[in-house]
């Protein structure tokens, strides 16, 4: 056999999960002796028999879906001190841009209702089946919030779908969207029972209660 070590550059791993699911794809492959993955570093060792495969093979193979691949230098050194600082500060800029959605979505959904001078509005603007337009701005509110922060996630879950596996990704998308769908159903069947001629407690209960699915 002829065993050499290859680094690759690989871009789209966020989990320990993605790290697991291309070493087991990629040490399926015919020569492949030994992969290592990190999604810290962005690279991947890959120990291979070029008898018996080749190096342009494992980068196809990773690549598709969210992940590309692409051969380091030999001599490349890896700073991860800063690909820390560059990741933190990447991530600070998001959850930045996140909290202008979120702390509007927040006072909506928890002060609105409590101010006795504000809750009123909460009634404002019904639909013939109980829906205000209070809520429907808490879930535009909820629904681009979901759609910043959770895009990639939602990509990442698919991408291991296509795979026949799940990964972290897959359980966040499911606990942040099973409310939210839930909120999305009862703007069309209503609130059943409720009667909407008049508002009284049991109605705003109802709407609060519908607000608050998209928290």
């Amino acid at each position: 056999p002829d065993i050499r070590q290859y680094t690759l550059s690989v871009e789209g791993m966020s989990c320990a999960s993605c790290e697991a699911n291309l070493t087991r794809k990629v040490t399926a492959l015919d020569g492949v002796v030994d992969a290592a993955f990190s999604a810290l570093t962005k690279q991947a060792r890959v120990t291979l028999d070029v008898s018996r495969g080749s190096i342009r093979a494992v980068i196809d193979a990773i690549g598709g879906g969210k992940f590309s691949a692409s051969l380091k230098p030999k001599h490349a050194r890896v700073d991860v001190r800063e690909i820390i600082r560059h990741e933190s500060a990447r991530h600070q800029s998001r959850l930045a841009r996140a909290l202008l959605l979120w702390v509007p979505l927040l006072l909506l959904i928890w002060v609105v209702p409590q101010c006795e001078s504000l809750c009123d509005a909460t009634m404002l603007v019904r639909q013939p089946n109980g829906p205000t337009l209070y809520v429907y701005v808490a879930a535009a509110l909820a629904l681009a919030l979901q759609a910043y922060l959770g895009g990639p996630l939602y990509v990442s879950a698919w991408v291991a779908l296509k795979s026949g596996s799940s990964n972290m990704d897959t359980l966040v998308v499911l606990g942040t969207s099973a409310s939210i769908i839930y909120g999305i159903i009862k703007f069309f069947i209503g609130y059943p029972g409720v009667d909407f001629s008049v508002i009284n407690e049991h109605y705003m209960m109802k709407v609060a209660e519908h607000a608050h699915s998209f928290e």
